[in-house]
């Protein structure tokens, strides 16, 4: 009897350390999942909002910049686009909207890059500026091409926009800008 009672600690403790180990595991895996699910999560927020600095002041005053004379803040807003919010709805008159320049947008706009215009003008509809009309090349009004929008810039005298570059085309188009913050974090809607 003694033996079997000897055998049988030693199964308990055998049994008993692997649960101590268990935790381990456990812990070890959650830990796991988590950096997991955060990466997931950073993954997702990358690919569904982006963060960008207003750096002129073509949209002034409703997102300011630092950059230029014109300018009315001491640091540039920053602007959050959602990327997928056109998936659900369709583009709006008046929504802010982030896009890619299009290659023929004319050096006098300053290269490439991302730009924040408001929408004026949907696919099939007409597009009389009333206001400070530049480009004398065009003829005015303009007829917006299927898939293509009409930008301008809310300072109409600073902005290098629709009425220089033309329509925006629909693949050129990132995102809404849904908020507008400031680095000292002053959130506001658009």
């Amino acid at each position: 009897m003694r033996g079997f009672e000897q055998i049988r600690k030693v199964r308990i403790r055998t049994c008993l350390d692997t649960a101590r180990s268990l935790p381990r595991v456990g812990t070890a895996l959650r830990r796991a999942v988590v950096v997991a699910g955060l990466a997931c999560g950073a993954l997702a927020l990358t690919s569904t909002f982006s963060i960008y600095r207003v750096a002129s002041a073509s949209m002034e005053p409703t997102l300011h910049c630092a950059a230029s004379p014109e300018c009315k803040r001491l640091e540039d807003d920053r602007v959050v686009v959602s990327r997928l919010i056109y998936r659900f709805r369709p583009v709006r008159r008046g929504d802010i909207v982030a896009f890619t320049s299009p290659a023929t947008a004319p050096t006098a706009c300053r290269g490439g890059g991302v730009r924040l215009k408001r929408i004026v003008g949907l696919p099939g509809e007409f597009v009389n500026p009333s206001h400070a009309i530049r480009g004398a090349r065009r003829r005015w009004p303009v007829r917006v091409p299927a898939d293509h929008y009409f930008v301008v810039g809310d300072n109409l005298h600073g902005s290098c926009d629709s009425r220089e570059v033309g329509p925006i085309p629909r693949e050129n188009l990132i995102g809404k800008v849904i908020l507008v913050y400031s680095p000292r974090w002053h959130l506001r809607l658009p």
